[in-house]
């Protein structure tokens, strides 16, 4: 995975986890409803899957789940 962040030109670190990371906060941020990430990642709560979804203030205050 390193190599082939490093060839796509991206400097920060990719893991496995920074990728879980990026699934839950797009999935959030297209609309997918919080219980549904949930499911997916399978967590036993929403308040574990919050922890990996990273969005502005802003986009919390429009949506809320």
């Amino acid at each position: 995975m390193k190599e082939y962040a490093r060839q796509a030109g991206i400097k920060q670190r990719v893991t496995p986890h920074v990728f879980r990371h990026s699934f839950a906060t797009e999935m959030y941020r297209h609309g997918v409803p919080l219980n549904d990430i949930r499911a997916m990642m399978g967590h036993d709560t929403k308040a574990e899957t919050a922890v990996y979804i990273h969005v502005s203030d802003q986009v919390k205050k429009v949506r809320s789940d």
